[in-house]
């Protein structure tokens, strides 16, 4: 059988930070559950994929799981088997705030891809790039109507009075296990957000299973509200999940 991941880009990972609870776990795999559903990509079952990520060690860690597609070799053929690989990485260094840029890489609402995590993930290889290389942490990635989807490994969540506001689902946006697991505490409502919105929220804030929150103190170069006593909320609600 052909390696269809390496050939095509047909396949789906997980990424996240040991130690972690079942409940976070099921998360993952029930994102990567339904994507490989939607795309036909046969998928291991629940114990397997827990066995896999709790054998990566028990230690502080960020562990990939990549789900490999088997099968045809031609582009239009079908993924008829799997196989998984697993990566470990020590936790990186994770800054008290971040500074994110607006990337000049869009992304188009209706793009079916958006909604799985696959492994043609190129075009956030892309948003990374050049916002490191700008000297900020991320990029802002807007949709075609300027919107604000998310960032290139984040999702975006910002704080208005009591409000807590997430990018719309139809902007184009994955499903964030963080912002999952964050549901479970507080009410969190979808908006259209663009860029010049955020200079009137009281506080912004990237949010994944490496980092769990980090406020934003500046997006390029207009600075931000920052309200650290949220962002360590959400921290311990995430870390009791």
């Amino acid at each position: 059988m052909y390696n269809r991941t390496l050939l095509f880009g047909e396949g789906l990972f997980e990424t996240l930070r040991l130690p972690t609870s079942e409940r976070r776990l099921s998360l993952h795999y029930g994102r990567m559950k339904a994507s490989a559903d939607a795309l036909g990509i046969p998928c291991p079952p629940w114990e397997e994929f827990v066995q896999g990520v709790r054998s990566a060690g028990y230690g502080p860690s960020v562990v990939r799981y990549t789900l490999v597609a088997l099968g045809e070799g031609h582009y239009n053929g079908k993924a008829e088997a799997f196989r998984t690989e697993i990566h470990v990485r020590p936790i990186p260094s994770i800054p008290p705030s971040v500074k994110l840029c607006i990337s000049s890489y869009r992304r188009h609402s209706s793009d079916p891809l958006c909604r799985h995590k696959t492994t043609s993930y190129f075009f956030n290889v892309l948003v990374k790039r050049e916002a490191n290389g700008r000297g900020f942490y991320d990029g802002v990635v807007l949709n075609e109507r300027g919107h604000i989807c998310e960032t290139s490994s984040s999702c975006l969540i910002a704080l208005k009075g009591s409000r807590v506001l997430v990018p719309s689902w139809d902007c184009g946006r994955l499903p964030s296990t963080t912002l999952q697991a964050l549901s479970s505490f507080l009410d969190v409502e979808e908006e259209y957000i663009k860029p010049e919105d955020l200079e009137s929220m009281d506080g912004v804030f990237i949010i994944n299973a490496v980092v769990d929150c980090l406020p934003v103190d500046e997006v390029e170069g207009v600075k931000l509200r920052m309200d650290e006593d949220f962002a360590y909320t959400v921290r311990r609600y995430l870390r009791s999940f």
